[in-house]
C-alpha cells in the first residue's frame, strides 16, 4: 500500500514536472527553434498589444481573456489562427456607468448587486468592482481584438500558433504557414 502510494506520488510529481517545463529549442529541432520565436511574439510584440497584455502561458501575462491552452490543445492551427484575427468576440461587452463612462469589458463575476468586470480600455486590463446598479450593458460595437491589428505575417502567424500548441499539449510540433488557410 505505501509503495504504490509512493510510486504513484513520484509518477504524480515527474508528469507534473514533464507538463510544467517550458520547451526549449536546445534539441535544435526546427519545431522547438518555432516555439521559441513564438514565445518571443507572445510576450514582446512588435506592432502593437502583445498576447500576454490579456493572455497567460508559462505564468508570464496577465490571465483575463480566455484560456489559451484550453483552445490550443482543441483547436487546430487554422482554427487558432482564425481566433486570433478575430475582429469582434462575444466575450465583450460595451459597459456605460452612471456618470456616463463607456469602456470595453466582460464580466467576471456578479454576486449581491456587485459586478466586476474586465476594462479592457486599460493596458493591462483592469478589474472593475462596480454596483450592478450603476453599469448598463450592450452589445460591443467598438473593441477589436488587438491581435487582429498587430498584422502578423504568415510566419510570425505560424510561430505563435506552433507555440500556443505545444504550451497546450507539451508537444513542440512544427506548423507550416500554408495550415493556416
Amino acid at each position: 500500500m505505501l509503495k504504490t502510494f509512493v510510486y504513484r506520488s513520484v509518477f504524480f510529481v515527474l508528469g507534473a514536472a514533464m507538463f510544467s517545463a517550458p520547451l526549449k529549442a536546445a534539441d535544435g529541432s526546427p519545431a522547438a527553434a518555432q516555439v521559441d520565436r513564438g514565445r518571443q511574439l507572445f510576450q514582446k510584440a512588435n506592432n502593437g498589444v502583445t498576447c500576454a497584455t490579456c493572455h497567460s502561458l508559462e505564468n508570464t501575462g496577465t490571465a483575463v481573456g480566455p484560456d489559451l491552452k484550453t483552445l490550443g490543445s482543441v483547436i487546430a492551427p487554422r482554427g487558432l489562427s482564425n481566433t486570433i484575427n478575430m475582429t469582434v468576440t462575444c466575450y465583450v461587452q460595451e459597459y456605460t456607468l452612471a456618470n456616463g463612462t463607456t469602456f470595453p469589458g466582460f464580466e467576471k463575476s456578479k454576486a449581491g448587486g456587485m459586478i466586476e468586470i474586465w476594462d479592457l480600455s486599460a493596458s493591462p486590463a483592469q478589474l472593475r468592482k462596480l454596483k450592478e446598479s450603476e453599469v448598463t450593458i450592450k452589445p460591443n460595437s467598438k473593441w477589436k481584438h488587438p491581435a487582429a491589428s498587430v498584422g502578423f505575417d504568415d510566419q510570425e502567424m505560424a510561430d505563435l500558433v506552433a507555440y500556443i500548441k505545444a504550451m497546450a499539449t507539451g508537444n513542440a510540433k512544427e506548423v507550416k504557414a500554408e495550415e493556416l488557410h
